[in-house]
């Protein structure tokens, strides 16, 4: 343990290897002073300045995402280092090892009751369907995300999304599902487009004459005098 002249002598010590570029000398005496720390705090100081010494002053990222991993076992919340360590993953490519820390990062949220968690929660989803769908080329993991995303919050973005994934993913009867959601919280103009287009989809591609039916009565609901509409009401 050590004492505070001792501590502030060895910070001292470390500023000035810092600013003479002595990177080697800076490394040993911080990896010195990990191993002596007996508060968190003081261990989390310490590695988020190895980690970006690691990566800027040794060009060793493989480094700084050691101290990474280790800060974040220890403080799983703190905002710098996970967005230090998300952006390191990214970087080199990890892109399963940066998923199952998002998944975990997300499955914590959710456990909690705070709202802040909540909003958090959302975010992670909203990275992980990212990343599920462009790095990996896995949309039904990117579904699965944005389905825990729509129990969070059945929002129109998040809406309009598994209208799109579930359309890569062929599964129409789930775009229908979905876009019969979507007309109702769309605004007007947007939702009679939507009404229609899901008229389509179940006419052209679907076959489903009830749906049809059923898109063009939430369509009329919304403008009852668009031509448009009624011209298809007489057709069906």
């Amino acid at each position: 343990e050590e004492f505070p002249d001792e501590e502030r002598a060895v910070t001292a010590l470390e500023d000035l290897f810092e600013r003479l570029g002595r990177w080697r000398e800076l490394e040993t005496s911080l990896r010195e002073r990990l191993g002596q720390a007996d508060h968190p705090d003081q261990r989390t100081d310490v590695r988020l300045r190895l980690a970006r010494l690691s990566e800027v002053q040794l060009g060793r990222p493989e480094l700084a995402l050691e101290q990474l991993r280790e800060l974040l076992a220890d403080a799983p919340n703190h905002a710098a280092a996970a967005a230090e360590f998300e952006r390191l993953l990214r970087a080199a490519g990890s892109h399963e090892e940066l998923a199952s820390w998002l998944e975990q990062r997300a499955v914590a949220a959710r456990a909690s009751g705070d709202s802040g968690d909540k909003a958090r929660a959302e975010q992670v989803l909203r990275a992980l369907s990212e990343l599920y769908e462009q790095q990996l080329g896995d949309p039904q993991r990117a579904i699965v995300a944005n389905l825990q995303r729509y129990e969070f919050a059945p929002e129109l973005p998040v809406v309009k999304e598994l209208v799109r994934l579930y359309e890569v993913t062929g599964e129409l009867a789930r775009v229908a599902e979905f876009m019969e959601i979507q007309i109702g919280l769309e605004p007007p103009h947007q939702g009679l487009a939507a009404a229609h287009a899901l008229a389509d989809l179940a006419a052209t591609r679907l076959r489903d004459p009830e749906l049809v039916q059923r898109a063009l009565l939430a369509a009329r609901k919304i403008s009852p005098r668009d031509p448009q509409t009624i011209a298809k009401l007489r057709q069906h």
